[in-house]
């Protein structure tokens, strides 16, 4: 059966999902709704079957409502929708926030709606790029049961891997997603900044740092995090953790504090790999106290 979607906030996101959606024979007509109209309009030229509006009054009654805001503006759009007319017929309204749960959506529950969030696990920087590579992509869902359902059943029919999460989760996940994502790119970053400290090269650094980016990322998928770790922390080099540390808070007291922090958590990885003797563990963990 053909449903109708509501989008509001139809950026790079939405403009991926609704896409997908409509291609996979899931949704019929879509109604788009941005925060002026030209850009209204680019988002409707680009989604297939879907008309522009402009306003939440102008949007019509929907099976689907799907709040692509930023969460800044999700509280403003869901005080605009509550007292709508269209906003009847049991729809399921849900939202793509990857950090906030379905909570905030509860006004609209009393309408009658049925609330979720639906969360697409991946950087979407280019809808055209997302729309071709979609396949396989991770969705955290969670909500009300019977819009759980549903939103389940439209990601795999767009060929996503859905899984079920809880409110109380939500953040703690989206926190994950920035420690995988976000903040991989920051320690790039800041092995940068100590080659540049080093006298090598940007083009040096180039000819090496993807392959081993790349090498260390795969050996994370074939083997999982506690056996692809490497380095002195694994094999237990007290005196180069030792000179390594003094050598970068030299350079920058700050890095120099993040190297320990994370030697600390590579120490957490090696004692469950248990290749090191207690003895030895104890001399690492002795030489990062100090």
């Amino acid at each position: 059966m053909l449903r109708s979607l509501n989008i509001i906030g139809c950026g790079r996101v939405g403009r991926a999902l609704g896409t997908l959606l409509q291609r996979s024979g899931s949704v019929g007509k879509i109604s788009v709704l941005n925060a002026t109209p030209d850009s209204s309009a680019r988002a409707a030229a680009f989604v297939p079957s879907a008309t522009a509006v402009g306003s939440l009054t102008e949007l019509p009654p929907a099976d689907l409502w799907m709040i692509a805001t930023p969460d800044s503006q999700m509280a403003v759009v869901v005080a605009g929708l509550a007292p709508l007319a269209a906003l009847h017929g049991s729809p399921i309204v849900f939202h793509v926030s990857g950090s906030s749960h379905s909570g905030i959506l509860e006004p609209l529950r009393a309408r009658g709606a049925s609330i979720a969030s639906l969360h697409p696990i991946r950087s979407i920087a280019d809808p055209d790029l997302t729309i071709r590579t979609f396949g396989g992509t991770a969705c955290s869902i969670e909500g009300d049961a019977g819009a759980v359902q549903l939103l389940e059943q439209l990601a795999v029919a767009i060929g996503a891997c859905p899984f079920e999460i809880t409110r109380d989760a939500k953040l703690l996940c989206h926190a994950g997603h920035v420690f995988a994502s976000n903040y991989l790119v920051v320690v790039l970053d800041l092995a940068r900044q100590l080659y540049r400290h080093a006298g090598v090269s940007d083009a040096s650094v180039e000819s090496f740092l993807p392959a081993i980016m790349r090498g260390t990322v795969e050996n994370v998928v074939s083997l999982g995090t506690t056996a692809a770790l490497t380095g002195p922390v694994v094999r237990g080099e007290v005196e180069l953790l030792q000179e390594q540390a003094a050598s970068i808070m030299a350079f920058d007291t700050g890095l120099g504090e993040i190297y320990s922090s994370l030697a600390h958590r590579a120490l957490e990885i090696a004692a469950r790999r248990g290749e090191l003797s207690g003895e030895a563990l104890e001399r690492v963990r002795r030489a990062l106290g100090e």
